[in-house]
Parts: C-alpha cells; structure tokens; sequence
C-alpha cells in the first residue's frame, strides 16, 4: 500500500469557456474530459524525501498544517492587487507588458522546418491580422521595412538565415496617444528553435499609464500550427493535478529554481472535478506560455507547507501566485494569494491571467531572457561586416601576390640593365648589341612599373569596394556602414526622400560620399589643399556646396529649413545643389547644417527643393 500511495497522480482537466448566468456569475459545468492519470510534471532534480505529518499535527490559520518553526510567525502573504496586474507605461520610452519565450518543435520535424513554419506563421500574422504591406519577395531579402508616410505604423525585419528579428511599431486602436510595439526574434541552432516574444507600450503625455497586460495574437497563432516549450514545458493549455509525494517534490524544485522564465500558479482543491478545478483549466489556456497552472489536494499542500515553510503555504480552497526569482523571506510579498472569497470566478481568472503577463516581465535577466530586436539586429550587422571583411581580405591578398611577383620581375630586370652597363662599359666592341639590350630592359622595368601601379590602384579600390545603394532603404544603412562617425541622415531627411520621386538615389549617395570627405576634412583641418580637393570633387559631380538664403530668416518658411537630432534642433543653413529640373524625378538639392560640438555633418532633407523667397 505505501508503494502504491507513491504513485504520481496528475489528471489534466479541460474546459471550455464557461457561460454566464443571468446574474453574471460563471455558470458551472463539470469538466468535458477528465484524462487517465499521468504525471505532467517536468523531472526536476528530486529532492529528499520529507517526513509524513503527523495527522494531529496544530494546523495553521489558513486549516492547513503548518511547517514546524521555532522563530516568530512571518507575516501572512498579502492578497492580489491591482499592482499585480496593471503595467505603468512611460511617455519617453517602450516598457514591457509582456514577454514570451521558449522553443518551438513539431513531432519529428527538423529545426530547419520548424523554423520555414514559425516565420511563415509570422509573416501570416503581419499580413492578415496587422495589414503590413510585406514585400513579396521578402525571402530572398535579408532585410526590409515598411510602413506608412507618416510613421505611425513601421515594421522592420532582419535575418541572415540563422537569426530573424522582427519589430512592428502602431498605434492602439481603442485608446489614442497609445502606441504598442511587438518584437519578435527567432535562433535556430543544430538541435532546437529558439523564439521569443515582447509587447511594449508607450503613451503620450496625458494619457492614462495604467496598462492592462496581455499577450500577443502571434503567441497563440504559432502555438496553433506547432509546440512551443516554455522552461522544457509544453505549453499546451493545460492545468496539473498533484498530489503524490513525488510530484510535490517536483513542484518544490520549480518554485526554487531561479532560472524559472514563467509564473507558477498554485490552486488548492480537493478534486479535480470541483468547480476550482474548471476555472483552473479555463486559466490554463488563457496563459499558455506565461505560466504553469497547478491544482494541489489538501495533503500535497500540507507537504508543500512542511518543504517550503511559510512561504510554501496555500490557503484552503485558494490560490497562490508565485514568480520569478523565487526568494522564501520575501515570499509573503512577492507571493501573493487569492483567498476563497475571490476564488473561483471569471473575475479572479482574469486577475490571474494580467498577473502571470506581468510576472513575464518583472526580472531583468540578460543571461536567459530573450534577446531585444535591436541585440539580433547587431549580430546579424556585425556577421554581415565580417563576411564583406573576410571578401575584401581574399581580393587583397589575391594583388598582393601578383605585385610580389611583378616586384620580383623588376629586380631581375634592374639587374639586366646593370650587367648591360657594365657589359657595354667593358666591350666597346659591341656597344649596339649592349645598348639594344639596356633598351629592352628599361623597356621591361616601364611595363612593370607601370602594372605595379595599376595593381596597387586595383589594391585600394577593392578594399573600398562598396556598390552605391539603388534604394532609400540601401542609402540609409550604406550611410550607416561608411560615415556613422561623420553624417548624420535624420529621420525626417529619410521620410522626405521616401516620399520623393527622385530617380538618381547613387547620386545621392556620391554627394553624402563629398560631405563625409571632403567637406569633413575642411571643416576639421581647414587646410587649403582640402579646400582644393573639395572643389574638384564639386566639379565632379556637377555640384555645388552654398549658403541655403534668405528662407532661413522668413517666418512662414524657416521650419522647413530646421531638423531635429538627439532631441536638439538644428537649422539647415547650407545646401547642395545639383541639376534645377523643375522635373521632380531630376531637380535636386541636400539641405544640411555641420555641427562643431558633434563634429558631424547633419542633413535634415533631401532630394527635393524647399520653398524660398522667390518660389
């Protein structure tokens, strides 16, 4: 009997959701299936074996046996509140509502096509439920971004086959002066998939900060076509019944474990047909990936209470939340409960679903919580700056042998025309045949003079070969790469060029090329051989470098002419004039100010002409 009392005994319970009553309360159904027992628990390292309680044991103030302790009782754990569940959003920066993270996988399936499903997943998401433009030949880009000419909805997307990060920025729909942001990032390694999920929030000044969490829809639309495992758990929807020794030890290693990524949910109740038991599985859907919910009898919970102390008791016929970084003398705060009188109920359901969001969120831990969009941004530039590196090196060291050997060639042909000196010094007789020879050999050191030359200009251009960019997109990452310590592109520049027609975007990107240069050079060494080389490189391009005019001092016309970088203002007092077409796909002109205290050149618009006095 004592070997049989040992046997794990979880029985998952589903349900679905629960119609309301006239009065609105939950009208109470008995479960739809009640599966044979099988334990759901993960093996966490077993702790040791605990002593059985005695049965007259004084029980505690909640009627349950309470641990044995010689100090002081702590104080008792305080009840769910309204700053479990709400998110206190900021107006000048995104803070997390919410985040999901784990693994994907899909029966026998390889990472490579988990990983074809999860992203196919996303890009449905976008499309249908977000209405993104998504290019169509967005799978044979590594990067792209779209959005709407004013800026309120923006998504980008990056990849280089290992990682993909996604973010979409967009207005709320219910509440205006509200902004959502989704980030979603994926790493597939030779074994598993890995994703996360994260939902921001920013509001404008004067708009209520209070955020109710949530989820979003992308969690569940993945969760639909694969498995997602969250802590090496599958986040199937469902709620856990413990109630061996065996499984409370498990249940006290989850509590402990300090790597923990979602909330733990206790629920106490005698059986798991009870009416806890239906709102119990009702939560477990609604927090699948957030949180594990699990039902506990009265002994499993008296078992709980004697491992954990205080901090492990749940109240009769309650409910006990527990997040992460579980710590046993601050559990009586970090720990709140729902007691009888609130528990069950669509209300407490609810209560508990925002808690499990915020929980997701209440650890900062960079060693095993997901990655932002911008880190894998980073990762995927740096990997791409590598490889250019490692292809530009290849060309070099290619040259470099070839004007090894040339050299080598030079030295046997000086060495020619020193013997053929000597030879038409100490032979007179046969000086034409001596002076034939030094003309074939000064013949040979020109020619490979000259390829020398040639080479070492072939040398410095493949280490500065970068193609110009065709597309807006192209010339703000291009812009990025080559002069990020000397030109600035603003925003509002990238906007005005995104909504122009201009057709010459490679000249575009020249003239940045002149002010990253030349221009930079003159503004920092003022030498007049800089000032010489910045003529030239005008009169190269057909351009001109000149004051922007009298529109600087109009009313009506100088806000065109000022541009805002890293919260300063700045007047665009110069600009860069190219062909006056009235053709808008022709005529062009860079407006741009320089910065003595950044040291930069800023440009605030391009390509088209502003309004001035005359126009």
């Amino acid at each position: 009997m004592a070997r049989e009392r040992d046997v794990p005994h979880v029985a998952r319970v589903e349900s679905g959701p629960a119609p309301a009553t006239e009065d609105g309360a939950e009208a109470l159904t008995p479960p739809a299936t009640l599966a044979p027992p099988k334990v759901q628990l993960d093996s966490t390292t077993a702790l040791p074996v605990l002593p059985a309680i005695p049965p007259d044991e004084e029980p505690g103030g909640d009627g349950l046996s309470a641990a044995p302790h010689d100090a002081a009782p702590p104080p008792p754990p305080r009840h769910l509140d309204v700053a479990d569940t709400t998110i206190v959003a900021s107006s000048t920066r995104y803070v997390a509502v919410s985040q999901v993270q784990g693994t994907l996988r899909s029966g026998s399936k390889k990472p490579g096509a988990v990983r074809k499903v999860a992203i196919d997943q996303v890009i449905e998401w976008l499309r249908g439920r977000k209405g993104v433009a998504v290019p169509a030949d967005w799978r044979e880009r590594s990067s792209w971004e779209v959005g709407t000419d004013t800026g309120a909805k923006q998504c980008w997307w990056e990849t280089d086959g290992s990682h993909v990060a996604m973010r979409l920025d967009e207005p709320c729909g219910q509440l205006p002066g509200r902004h959502w942001r989704v980030e979603f990032v994926l790493a597939l390694t030779a074994k598993e998939v890995v994703v996360g999920t994260r939902l921001s929030v920013l509001v404008q000044r004067g708009v209520e900060p209070q955020v109710k969490p949530s989820v979003p829809g992308l969690v569940r639309l993945m969760n639909s076509k694969l498995e997602f495992l969250a802590d090496g758990t599958p986040g199937n929807g469902t709620a856990e019944f413990v109630a061996s020794d065996a499984d409370v030890r498990h249940l006290v290693g989850l509590i402990s474990d300090r790597h923990r990524t979602i909330a733990l949910v206790i629920i106490h109740t005698a059986t798991a047909r009870s009416r806890a038991a239906i709102s119990a599985a009702t939560l477990a859907k609604r927090v699948a990936g957030i949180a594990r919910v699990v039902m506990i009898d009265t002994g499993g919970a008296q078992r709980l209470a004697h491992a954990l102390g205080p901090a492990g008791v749940i109240p009769r016929n309650g409910v006990r939340l527990y997040g992460r970084q579980f710590d046993a003398d601050l559990a009586s705060a970090s720990c709140p409960v729902l007691p009888p009188e609130s528990w069950p109920g669509r209300d407490a359901v609810g209560q508990l679903e925002d808690a499990c969001a915020v929980v997701s969120v209440s650890v900062d831990d960079a060693e095993i919580d997901v990655p932002s969009f911008a880190h894998i941004r980073q990762l995927i530039a740096r990997e791409r700056r590598r490889q250019e590196r490692e292809r530009l090196t290849s060309a070099s060291e290619e040259v470099v042998d070839e004007i090894a050997s040339l050299r080598a060639a030079l030295a046997a042909a000086e060495g020619d025309v020193a013997a053929a000196e000597e030879l038409a010094a100490e032979q007179q007789n046969r000086a034409e045949e001596t002076e034939e020879q030094l003309r074939s050999a000064l013949a040979k050191l020109m020619i490979a003079s000259e390829r020398i030359d040639q080479l070492q200009a072939a040398q410095r251009a493949a280490v500065n070969d970068v193609p110009l960019p065709e597309t807006w997109a192209a010339l703000e990452r291009w812009t990025v790469e080559q002069f990020q310590d000397r030109v600035v592109l603003t925003a509002g520049a990238m906007r005005a060029a995104r909504a122009s027609v201009f057709e010459n975007i490679p000249l575009v990107a020249e003239t940045i090329a002149l002010l990253g240069n030349q221009y930079w050079t003159v503004k920092t060494t003022g030498s007049e051989e800089a000032r010489l080389d910045l003529v030239e490189a005008q009169k190269k391009l057909y351009v001109e470098i000149s004051p922007a005019g009298e529109a600087l001092n109009n009313a009506k016309l100088k806000g065109q002419y000022q541009t805002t970088y890293q919260g300063r203002r700045y007047t665009l007092d110069q600009h860069v004039s190219g062909s006056s077409s009235r053709d808008r796909r022709r005529g062009f002109r860079l407006y741009f100010t320089w910065s003595d205290d950044l040291q930069k050149v800023i440009i605030g618009s391009l390509p088209e002409h502003l309004d001035n006095t005359l126009t």
